[in-house]
């Protein structure tokens, strides 16, 4: 590793100085540090010069706790940050680590050695991590191209073959050619939802978030509504309960409740009396919100696979889908800074719970 430039950012100038003269025992380390004392003066620094890694007290005569980190995260997304911490502060350490640091160091701990090894994997991790990133970004963007482009020919392929079926003519098709038709369609609506879930999931990770307050209950009314349009034989029955409200993107938590609830309509389709029901629990804080349906359900042992795209429960195999549902819902929830979760078992049906720290 060449010389490297490092952000001490630490109010107690003795826990500094310690700092500063391990980082100097090192053998063969070579930096050049800069010290900040104060959240303000850091953030300056930051901003007219480029560091590989900071080293972070979260506690500033300007700023406490994990805003600290999120601060300082925010200014410079792409440089490694350890965290240094008061044994008394391990918790907030760990916190700022599962939001996105590096590592963290206890002060009166620390060891030449190992502050020179974990600066050095700090940065070897923030560049794998950024790579994956950037890696991440390509194939979103390869995904909404392809899925995009390919709206057009679908249309033409499914109009086509839907005229060529309906056609009114003097000799009615050969029987095996009618089949062949019926496949093409079958085949090309098949396509078009597997495109249309591929620019949700997309959308649900790409598209700028707007909050603002939405009736989620008149939303999930909607949606019910329009799955009775597409199946008025069915007779479901949806227990919506009254105006509830949340902050959020509108967009994108109206995919939250296509996907949800029409998971709870497709998988109560064998069920003589079908419930679907949206309420809200105030048993936890922030409250969540909640789709319970009385389906089929899944084994929990299979839950490890239940929002990674293209994976589907071994229970689901007689029903259509395209196992991209979930994944969408679980980063629309993660970009509302919420969290998912479900409970289920076989032929008992299934919850899912999920909060909006937007509220």
């Amino acid at each position: 590793m060449g010389k490297i430039s490092v952000l001490l950012l630490e109010d107690n100038a003795g826990d500094a100085y310690l700092v500063k003269e391990q980082l100097k025992d090192i053998e063969g380390f070579d930096c050049k540090i800069d010290e900040a004392q104060y959240l303000k003066t850091a953030i300056e620094l930051l901003q007219n010069n480029s560091y590989e890694a900071v080293l972070l007290d979260l506690m500033l005569p300007d700023s406490k706790g994990i805003e600290t980190f999120f601060a300082i995260n925010q200014q410079a997304p792409n440089t490694a940050i350890v965290v240094i911490s008061a044994l008394t502060e391990e918790a907030l350490a760990i916190q700022a680590v599962q939001e996105g640091a590096q590592d963290y160091l206890a002060k009166g701990q620390m060891q030449p050695n190992t502050l020179y090894k974990t600066i050095q994997y700090a940065i070897e991790r923030k560049s794998v991590t950024q790579q994956l990133i950037e890696r991440t970004r390509e194939l979103e963007a390869f995904n909404y191209t392809v899925s995009h482009d390919l709206k057009n020919p679908l249309n033409f392929i499914k109009g086509m073959s839907s005229l060529l079926l309906s056609k009114k003519r003097s000799q009615p098709l050969d029987e095996q050619d009618k089949i062949c038709l019926e496949r093409i369609h079958n085949s090309s609506l098949r396509m078009e939802q597997i495109t249309k879930n591929l620019l949700d999931l997309s959308l649900a990770e790409r598209s700028p978030i707007s909050i603002e307050e939405v009736n989620l209950s008149e939303v999930a009314l909607e949606v019910a509504n329009n799955l009775r349009q597409q199946q008025p034989e069915r007779q479901v029955k949806f227990a919506i309960a009254p105006d509830i409200i949340a902050q959020a993107d509108r967009q994108l938590i109206k995919l939250v409740l296509e996907n949800l609830l029409g998971n709870a309509w497709k998988y109560t389709q064998n069920i003589a009396e079908p419930i679907i029901e949206f309420c809200l629990s105030s048993q936890i804080s922030p409250a969540a919100y909640c789709i319970k349906d009385n389906g089929i359900g899944f084994t929990m042992s299979e839950a490890d696979r239940l929002f990674i795209p293209f994976e589907r429960l071994s229970n689901s195999r007689g029903f259509e889908g395209t196992g991209i549902g979930l994944a969408t819902v679980k980063r629309i929830i993660t970009r509302h800074q919420g969290e998912i979760w479900f409970d289920a078992q076989p032929d008992q049906g299934a919850i899912f719970k999920f909060t909006l720290n937007s509220d």
